[in-house]
């Protein structure tokens, strides 16, 4: 049976206890449920695309590799989310650990809607990337929508730990946050009051936020917020900032991006079918020469 394949390995034994405990202890209907719960899961992953995707040798995820540099891109699928947010977690994940080595090239690290997918050690990757030359990039809509996904305390450590923040217009909490963050600076303001015979200048001082949230919250667009990081050889001063960002165009390119692999959606959809077949051929062959073993 599938059991006894699974007592060889050693690295198995607290993943299969449950399963097990309950085959010798005769609860049949307990097993089915349990079997019932770690398929359905895994039923999802049962796609040809991602079975395409995730065989081969075609790269590997050390993108700032000095011998072969690469660059990667992968993306979501909001009507699948449920189905490829795990694979694109595992191998976010997988890749974190590969760029956060010593004596790797200087690479960048790009995540567009971060909300849409829990990335575990990305926190780590934005606190010891720096030392190993990797620079994170995250955007998400607002703050509420990296607290709904990430919950408070992993949320609040990734907010706190970029070095710099652009901002757009927000509004409640995420607004006040970011004000909060700026800090406050003194303001000078002056009243004049006049007597029968003299008058009397009276200066006055007050803390307030240099950037408050209401002006936060007007911003138009194309203009944005927040603060820069400086280094020792490089100070910035100041390093608050509101205005427009002019980004302009790029110059047109009649360059065009060269196809790497010529293939008609006929002759792709034949090769995804053939590389579905092969890879359950395999895991059947497999099966079945362990039972035999």
């Amino acid at each position: 049976s599938y059991f006894d394949i699974l007592e060889r390995y050693d690295e198995l034994e607290v993943k299969r206890n449950t399963f097990m405990d309950a085959m010798k202890d005769n609860a049949f209907e307990q097993l089915q449920g349990q079997i019932a719960s770690a398929r359905v899961p895994l039923n999802r992953f049962s796609s040809k695309t991602l079975y395409w995707i995730l065989s081969g040798d075609d790269f590997s995820l050390d993108i700032n590799n000095p011998e072969e540099p690469k660059i990667v891109c992968i993306a979501n699928n909001p009507r699948r989310q449920s189905v490829y947010g795990t694979t694109l977690a595992l191998m976010m994940s997988q890749l974190f650990k590969q760029v956060n080595v010593p004596g790797k090239m200087h690479s960048g690290i790009l995540i567009d809607e971060l909300p849409t997918i829990y990335l575990k050690g990305l926190a780590n990757l934005i606190d010891t990337g720096r030392s190993n030359k990797v620079a994170v990039v995250i955007g998400a809509q607002d703050k509420s929508q990296l607290v709904r996904d990430y919950d408070d305390k992993e949320s609040e450590v990734i907010f706190n730990t970029v070095g710099n923040v652009f901002a757009g217009a927000v509004k409640g909490d995420t607004a006040k946050e970011l004000a909060q963050s700026f800090g406050k600076a003194e303001k000078e303001s002056h009243s004049l009051q006049q007597g029968d015979t003299s008058e009397h200048l009276t200066i006055s001082y007050q803390l307030r936020d240099v950037l408050p949230p209401d002006k936060i919250e007007a911003l138009s667009q194309g203009s944005f917020c927040g603060y820069i990081a400086d280094t020792f050889k490089q100070k910035i001063h100041p390093k608050v900032f509101c205005g427009e960002i002019d980004a302009g165009l790029p110059p047109k390119s009649n360059a065009s991006v060269p196809k790497l692999i010529d293939l008609s959606e006929v002759q792709m959809r034949l090769l995804v079918e053939q590389n579905y077949k092969c890879i359950r051929l395999e895991v059947a062959n497999f099966v079945q020469e362990e039972m035999i073993a």
